[in-house]
């Protein structure tokens, strides 16, 4: 499964041209496999427990970044955003328990997929100039919840 990880992330980065790009890429792909599990559930289990991993491996990567000495965040938007990646944790094992739908992991994800990239379409305004300005000065150290977000 690493080896398909890698992989996946390999095109996702020769697709994209920065890491705010690189990480909605990855919630949207982890998201959408997501949504196709929560469809094939009983279908395809080892699918839906695939889509599952994935995303707690994401959420994983995403709080050691927040725990990580040099993020910039303010400490209590840090615990904040530990705190979603401890609930996202908990509801996958009671997902993987059959006590919960999926739901909950994707409505988390895909709030987090766009918000860095939709705001800056939003403020240029169709300016492919002010976006491109806008883009190189926002979050210049990562992506949605990795060091330096602007929230």
């Amino acid at each position: 499964m690493q080896a398909l990880a890698k992989k996946a992330y390999g095109e996702v980065q020769h697709r994209t041209a920065s890491d705010k790009e690189l990480e909605h890429a990855l919630f949207r792909q982890i998201t959408d496999a997501l949504m196709e599990a929560r469809d094939v559930k009983d279908e395809a289990p080892a699918q839906w427990a695939d889509a599952l991993n994935r995303n707690l491996e994401l959420w994983t990567i995403l709080s050691g970044d927040l725990l990580h000495p040099e993020n910039k965040l303010p400490e209590e938007l840090r615990k904040s955003l530990l705190e979603i990646g401890v609930f996202v944790r908990r509801a996958s094992h009671r997902i993987l328990a059959g006590e919960e739908g999926i739901d909950d992991l994707i409505e988390i994800n895909e709030a987090f997929a766009a918000v860095t990239l939709v705001s800056l379409k939003a403020l240029a305004q169709k300016d492919a100039h002010k976006y491109s300005a806008l883009h190189e000065i926002t979050n210049v150290n990562g992506g949605a919840i990795a060091i330096g977000h602007p929230v």
